[in-house]
């Protein structure tokens, strides 16, 4: 979307504090949904021990660094998942099965993630995913810190 000055300007979700709850987004009725299109839905997520050993893999630094990714290439987040307090290892993650089910609707063109490790600590799944997966459902995924883009 243009802003002043021809310069592109990027909506983002609010960030919800409500974990239990589903994830925040914008009203999504009357957004065409496209690979073409510059819309994306982001995870976050965060096991405990990753908690208590460093801020660079919280929650808000995640964040910031999938908005300013999204800021410099003019991508506009409509919803985000945020899975605090899950292991890598664990799949059954209540975001990460909301948003495996929004891409089997066809909801979902485009996943970004801060690396690869936010997805999952368990490689052949992680793999599965972004490499199979995502792919049979036409979804671009974007590892930020890994330099993974599958367009």
């Amino acid at each position: 979307m243009q802003g002043l000055g021809g310069t592109m300007q990027t909506r983002i979700a609010p960030y919800s504090t409500n974990r239990g709850a589903n994830p925040s987004y914008l009203d999504e009725s009357n957004v065409p949904y496209g690979r073409n299109q510059l819309f994306a839905y982001a995870y976050y997520r965060l096991s405990r021990e990753e908690a208590q050993k460093s801020e660079s893999t919280s929650i808000s630094n995640q964040k910031k660094i999938v908005e300013n990714y999204c800021k410099q290439h003019g991508i506009t987040i409509l919803k985000f998942f945020i899975d605090d307090g899950w292991s890598g290892g664990n799949f059954e993650r209540p975001d990460w099965k909301r948003m495996i089910a929004d891409i089997e609707a066809g909801k979902i063109c485009r996943v970004i993630v801060k690396d690869m490790s936010r997805a999952g600590r368990d490689y052949l799944q992680t793999g599965f995913y972004t490499e199979v997966f995502f792919r049979q459902h036409g979804v671009h995924f974007i590892a930020i810190a890994n330099g993974v883009d599958s367009e």
